[in-house]
């Protein structure tokens, strides 16, 4: 017992630094996660499958504002729109609608229009 308390006492330095190399490393290891571990599954030319990503942190995006207005110009060019509102195809449709209309009251009630209809039934 004395032997080693006095190799101890005669090699404490050595001991120490060590002792404090394993413990370093020791923490080390236990700080440091053990994989990476994202939270989100994705396969490349996937759609995302979850809600929005968002960063942490802003970012500038640094445009000047005749490059921002080119790219709106270029992208309103290559929208298409859905719809194109058209009056006098509107006009058109109203009017076939309402022939039909009219053809099917008459096959139905038998008379020629509807306000004959609600002037003898008194409308």
């Amino acid at each position: 017992m004395k032997k080693k308390l006095a190799y101890i006492r005669n090699h404490y330095a050595e001991i120490y630094k060590v002792s404090l190399f394993v413990v370093s490393i020791i923490i080390i290891v236990a700080i440091l996660p053990k994989e990476l571990q994202f939270k989100y599954e994705y396969t490349q030319n996937a759609p995302w499958m979850y809600e929005d990503l968002v960063a942490p942190n802003d970012f500038p995006i640094i445009k000047t504002p005749e490059e921002i207005q080119a790219e709106k110009q270029q992208l309103r060019e290559q929208v298409k729109p859905y719809f194109i509102f058209n009056e006098e195809l509107t006009k058109e449709t109203l009017r076939k609608a309402e022939a039909i209309f009219d053809s099917s009251w008459v096959q139905k009630y038998g008379f020629d229009n509807r306000e004959n209809y609600r002037l003898n039934r008194g409308f």
